[in-house]
């Protein structure tokens, strides 16, 4: 349904009022000088009516006075008027009652409005004083009547609208947070795919290289226990590329395999001992709490891309693994003795350790230097006994079977 500009809604109205104005001047047939006096006060009424449109005025906070303005002028033609009552002058009420519902907000109108509603009264009241009549009755009855239903229907049509632009807005603001929602799941999952694909196939393809170098060494010298070897290698190879389907297509971690975390860390250790060359010795595997799944997978990974990075980056031969357990937090030390570095840039791996551990209000931290090795340090939040074991028992691991 079309909806009229609001020039053409004041054209519409000036129209309206010169008309009525013309036949209420047609019903009074007043003389010169009253004729003068009421085409002053009516020009000056439709000039203020139209002044006030300046956006200047409309948007000044004491714009509902400007009302006030014009009630005045519509009692001055009133006054001067030939007859007690003219309902041609009375409709003028009535128009200024339609436009302070429409252009006012409720509190203001309503105030505005019962204004109005008074003083076009008040000559109906002054009639009842000086001999009230049954006509009289009704009329005053009737012009109340009037006005108050004007005002009513119009103050609950303002209602409705304001209501419905509310709802639209809230609407409107609805959507653009299902989208940000969307935009926001999207790009976490997206960020936790890259960590699951890094975390499983970074380890299981360092775990490769450190084997096929092995492989390299003994085929010469040794082929059949190197034939042994590749057998192994292939092995590992179609378990990392089923491992990289499952992030892909179902994106779902099952490092933990419905294990206790203490289960899986010294599966990891007994994995990198066999295949990677390499020393590792855990310490307080007995201080490790029930956690939730969520935190243990994430400790988990911590864990699998410290042995990585002793391997790839820091040529290490021997890590120590440290659990250690007080009234606040679990501390876990992951430390190797590698070549270390003076400094480090935080890499994939690093990134997502990050991103996994602040997921679950854990803290990390390293400390590295040259021919030093490197140091991991994580922080994380304890949960005495019976809160974690009721979190694990309530919680499911992500993609595993609860």
């Amino acid at each position: 349904m079309p909806v009229l500009s609001r020039p053409l809604l004041l054209t519409i109205r000036a129209v309206v009022l010169l008309f009525i104005f013309l036949s209420a001047l047609s019903l009074e047939a007043p003389g010169p000088d009253r004729l003068k006096v009421l085409v002053v006060v009516f020009t000056a009424l439709l000039a203020g009516m139209h002044l006030k449109e300046l956006p200047a005025v409309r948007q000044h906070r004491l714009y509902f006075l400007t009302y006030f303005l014009d009630l005045t002028l519509i009692s001055l033609l009133e006054y001067n008027a030939r007859f007690a009552v003219n309902y041609y002058l009375h409709s003028f009420y009535l128009i200024l009652l339609v436009s302070a519902a429409l252009d006012l907000n409720r509190k203001q109108a309503l105030l505005v409005n019962t204004v109005i509603l008074l003083v076009s009264s008040l000559k109906f009241i002054n009639l009842l004083y000086s001999g009230p009549t049954p006509a009289q009755i009704a009329s005053l009855i009737f012009a109340v009547f009037s006005a108050v239903l004007v005002t009513v229907v119009l103050y609950y049509a303002r209602a409705m609208h304001e209501e419905k632009e509310h709802t639209r807005r809230l609407y409107c603001e609805l959507q653009e947070y299902a989208a940000r929602v969307r935009e926001l799941s999207i790009a976490a999952e997206r960020n936790r795919l890259a960590r699951e694909i890094h975390d499983t196939l970074g380890h299981s393809l360092t775990a490769l290289i450190m084997e096929l170098e092995m492989c390299q060494r003994l085929i010469a010298r040794r082929p059949s226990e190197a034939e042994k070897m590749l057998e192994q290698i292939k092995t590992r190879a179609r378990s990392s590329l089923a491992d990289v389907r499952r992030a892909v297509e179902a994106l779902h971690p099952r490092a933990m395999k419905n294990r206790s975390l203490a289960e899986a860390i010294a599966e990891l250790i007994t994995d990198f001992r066999r295949h990677a060359n390499i020393e590792v010795e855990l310490e307080g595997q007995d201080q490790i709490p029930a956690l939730p799944p969520v935190t243990s997978l994430a400790v988990f990974r911590a864990i699998q891309e410290a042995l990585t990075n002793a391997v790839r980056h820091g040529q290490a031969t021997r890590v120590a693994i440290r659990f250690h357990l007080n009234d606040s937090k679990l501390c876990i030390t992951v430390k190797d003795n590698g070549k270390g570095a003076s400094a480090v840039k935080p890499g994939q791996g690093l990134d997502g350790m990050r991103e996994r551990l602040q997921d679950v209000n854990g803290l990390v931290s390293w400390l590295t230097a040259p021919e030093e090795g490197f140091t991991l340090n994580i922080e994380l939040p304890f949960f005495n006994r019976q809160e974690a074991d009721a979190i694990s028992r309530g919680s499911a691991a992500p993609g595993d079977p609860a």
